[in-house]
């Protein structure tokens, strides 16, 4: 329980989280087993990984919050919105480690905001048609 409470904090663990996480199946042997291997080699496999992080250009939506002391802003998010081309910043006031479960709603509704954007992207492009001129018309 004290785990899951410094993974939230500073703010509150949802009611019921808990007991919803399924958390013994963490503790079945290949799961545990699992786990710590990822942990074990995290540092190196996210360093790897980052390497390639200039290749993505899809749009994200990169979310931190400010008091988040599992995976830190200054290192993490700043550093995706340096490699990321085509990347929004979310930063929640307050908010720690689990944003997704403590501030869902304003993420859905950012996601929402970013995907309407490229809806009206796609429009745009797709109005000028293959030879980039407006509406059909011939340049």
């Amino acid at each position: 329980r004290k785990s899951i409470m410094r993974v939230f904090a500073p703010e509150q663990v949802p009611p019921n989280y808990a007991a919803e996480i399924g958390l013994p199946l963490l503790f079945r042997p290949h799961s545990f087993r699992a786990n710590a291997q990822d942990v074990a080699n995290l540092k190196r496999n996210l360093s790897r990984q980052s390497e390639r992080y200039g290749e993505i250009d899809q749009p994200a939506l990169v979310v931190t919050g400010t008091h988040d002391s599992v995976v830190w802003p200054s290192i993490h998010s700043d550093g995706l919105m340096r490699d990321l081309v085509n990347a929004r910043l979310l930063v929640l006031e307050g908010a720690g480690h689990m944003p997704h479960h403590t501030h869902s709603a304003q993420i859905a509704a950012e996601i929402r905001d970013l995907m309407a954007d490229l809806v009206v992207g796609e429009d745009m492009h797709s109005a000028s048609g293959p030879s980039g001129a407006q509406n059909g018309s011939a340049r």
